[in-house]
């Protein structure tokens, strides 16, 4: 049973949301007279080391970075039953992605929430920190005052540069439709181009209402962010129908990191040039928590106060919310219990070693069978050309037959009587009797026609 006070100071109020892994609470904290957002892990950190290190790499990297556009983490610590849990600011709004299945931005939208994401991401890149799970369900849309913020969430599996990070055996982090083509082969190489990269595929999500590759299985769209060119948005929409704006998340989402943005100053500087450009797409300062939208988002919610909490990687129910696609063949199979898996908003995993195998296979296998098909082809070419050939050649014997068969009948008829061919060949000659010679007469080289009667009636008798 859960304890109704933390660490004496945490009166817990009602339950947010709950996951796998744990669930959030709000909670009011008697000693700063304020309500703060529990997450509190559903087991003893004691026998599930590594998940409990994960929780606690979260709370302290997200503590350490402090910024407005980043969640605020308070406190870490563990209760009297041995549970872990992360005390952080209670968050008053929507996740971005919640607010994408009944909206897409519109150009004003988008570049807010890109801008500020990427000051959250300069913060981070600047403390030599790599999100690696960039997503609409990582950007939560707070209510602050008056004003709407975008806070950045879940760096629970983040990297920090330079530093030695044990992280799960064997595991690759991610979310397919979001995820790098260098974090799909769990390069070692990872950078902050990744994040870059990630943030791209969010804008394009934001401003066509759907992810830039899709498919039926995680093989597919994870083939496609390798090999596949972005499409085309203005294609999608033709308010999108702009190179600049195309030219600009594809800059986002080049294939190769080298030629992305190498870090989030890079993409502020951009989003600067962008807007000395092109002033109306900043323009005016956005809504987004509309009466309106607030009330669709509650008629969709298991339970009302879920728009007005946080949602983090576990904090979501399972009612109504989009499971993560990883989950939803068996292509790829996580090592943990299904029972145990973070709802959507926890980075999916994998087995690293099975899953680039498993790619490569599929590449291999597909070289091969398009190799095969070519030798087929070729194959066929040549066997229906050695034929065609072959017909031809028969043709032309059957024209030169029909046409010597038809001249001989032709003069047969002229005649009035049998003609004989008599092919010039030596062991023939030396048969035939003597002939009367033919005098004035021209004849075909090949053949000699006798138009002796007595020599035709000789001929006959043969």
């Amino acid at each position: 049973m859960q304890e109704k006070v933390i660490a004496n100071r945490y009166q817990l109020l009602d339950l947010l949301g709950e996951g796998g892994f744990g669930s959030v609470y709000r909670a009011y904290d008697m000693q700063n007279k304020q309500e703060v957002a529990i997450k509190i892990l559903h087991f003893d950190a004691n026998k599930k080391p590594e998940q409990a290190q994960r929780f606690q790499i979260e709370a302290h990297i997200t503590a350490a970075l402090q910024h407005p556009n980043i969640l605020r983490v308070f406190e870490l610590g563990q209760t009297n039953e041995g549970k872990l849990y992360m005390v952080t600011e209670l968050l008053v709004g929507a996740p971005l992605d919640e607010i994408l299945t009944i909206q897409v931005l519109n150009l004003p939208q988008t570049f807010y929430v890109l801008r500020q994401a990427t000051l959250a991401l300069k913060d981070a890149h600047d403390k030599a920190v790599i999100h690696r799970d960039i997503k609409p369900g990582n950007l939560f849309i707070h209510k602050e005052g008056n004003r709407e913020v975008v806070k950045l969430l879940d760096f629970g599996i983040a990297k920090v540069l330079h530093q030695d990070q044990k992280t799960l055996t064997g595991q690759l982090f991610g979310t397919p439709y979001y995820m790098s083509p260098e974090q799909i082969y769990a390069s070692k190489s990872i950078t902050k181009a990744s994040d870059i990269y990630s943030l791209g595929a969010v804008a394009y999500h934001c401003l066509t209402g759907r992810v830039p590759f899709d498919g039926d299985s995680q093989y597919m769209i994870l083939n496609q962010h390798i090999n596949s060119p972005l499409p085309q948005m203005g294609k999608i929409s033709p308010l999108l129908d702009h190179p600049a704006l195309q030219s600009f998340i594809e800059y986002l989402m080049a294939k190769k990191p080298e030629q992305r943005p190498q870090d989030a100053t890079v993409v502020l500087d951009k989003l600067n040039d962008l807007q000395r450009q092109y002033p109306h797409w900043f323009e005016p300062i956005p809504t987004f928590l509309t009466p309106n939208l607030l009330n669709q988002l509650k008629t969709k919610a298991a339970h009302p106060s879920q728009t007005a909490a946080i949602m983090d990687h576990f904090a979501k129910t399972d009612v109504g919310q989009e499971k993560s696609p990883f989950h939803e063949s068996d292509d790829f199979e996580s090592e943990e219990n299904t029972s145990q898996t973070p709802a959507i908003n926890v980075a999916p995993t994998l087995n690293q070693a099975k899953f680039y195998e498993t790619i490569e296979e599929k590449i291999t296998k597909r070289k091969k069978s398009n190799w095969l098909q070519i030798a087929i082809l070729v194959f066929s070419f040549s066997s229906l050309l050695f034929y065609w050939l072959q017909e031809q050649d028969q043709s032309s014997k059957k024209i030169v037959n029909t046409s010597l068969t038809q001249t001989i009948n032709q003069m047969q008829k002229n005649l009035d009587a049998p003609i004989v061919p008599l092919l010039m060949e030596d062991a023939f000659v030396e048969k035939m009797p003597e002939l009367t010679p033919i005098e004035n007469e021209q004849t075909e080289p090949d053949l000699i026609f006798d138009q002796n009667p007595e020599n035709l009636k000789h001929l006959q008798s043969m």
